[in-house]
């Protein structure tokens, strides 16, 4: 072939259906990762005292639930299906002034999305009443 051919000989139209199939993302985002939580905390679960917050999760895919759960948080933190962080044990600034652990985040997508999330707990400091003092 010359390459001299007719002009319609060079072209051709053809109609193409594509298929786009949504997949599922993973969560993207917490509303927040670090807070401050006194030392003088409730840890009782009465009247949400134990409350510390209540992440809002941003997902692309629009209209999917999310559950929560901890890894390395020890018996200090919990958090429940509502992805509610809530203090179980008392907290103390001398032993130990901040926490880290991680915050796991699942959709209810197919398959489940899943993304880990590092959380920081810094403890504030409490004036506590000196122990151990004898006055004569």
């Amino acid at each position: 072939d010359d390459g001299q051919g007719a002009a319609n000989d060079c072209c051709r139209t053809e109609t193409f259906t594509l298929t786009i199939n949504n997949v599922n993302e993973n969560p993207t985002a917490l509303d927040q990762s670090t807070f401050t939580v006194q030392e003088s905390k409730s840890t009782s679960s009465a009247g949400d005292a134990n409350l510390i917050h209540t992440f809002t999760i941003t997902d692309p895919d629009v209209g999917q639930s999310h559950s929560c759960s901890l890894s390395g948080a020890g018996a200090y933190f919990d958090v429940d299906s509502n992805c509610k962080l809530r203090l179980t044990s008392a907290l103390d600034f001398e032993s130990m002034p901040t926490h880290t652990f991680n915050l796991i985040v699942s959709d209810n997508g197919s398959p489940t999305g899943q993304t880990v999330f590092g959380i920081t707990v810094n403890v504030g400091d409490v004036k506590e009443q000196p122990v151990g003092i004898k006055m004569n």
